[in-house]
């Protein structure tokens, strides 16, 4: 249930990201007020899951899985240039992210 709660907040904290983009810095009031409620959605998921679940753990899965999520979004539906250091470092977030997992299950 946990992991299933820490998915959650990292899709709330994408969908705020992305508003906060697509709200051309605070100008646009829907997308802003709508990055507003996603953040704060994810503030309370996380705050639930650090009840349970190593602060350590929680933030590198939540941030590491959100930037990663942020540079495929960036580059299918805004057309941003995806490098190969960009793929590179993805790809070191999600080793360090296995690491983190695994070094806690021991």
């Amino acid at each position: 249930m946990a992991y299933l709660l820490l998915a959650a907040a990292v899709l709330c904290g994408v969908a705020g990201t992305v508003l906060v983009k697509l709200s051309r810095g605070f100008r646009r009031w829907r997308p802003a007020l709508g990055s507003l409620v996603a953040y704060t959605g994810a503030t309370v998921l996380l705050a639930r899951l650090l009840e349970v679940l190593p602060v350590g753990v929680v933030y590198a899965v939540w941030s590491g899985v959100a930037a990663v999520v942020l540079l495929i979004i960036d580059r299918v539906f805004f057309g941003e240039r995806l490098t190969w250091r960009h793929a590179l470092g993805a790809g070191l977030v999600v080793s360090g992210i296995a690491l983190v997992h695994v070094g806690g299950a021991l």
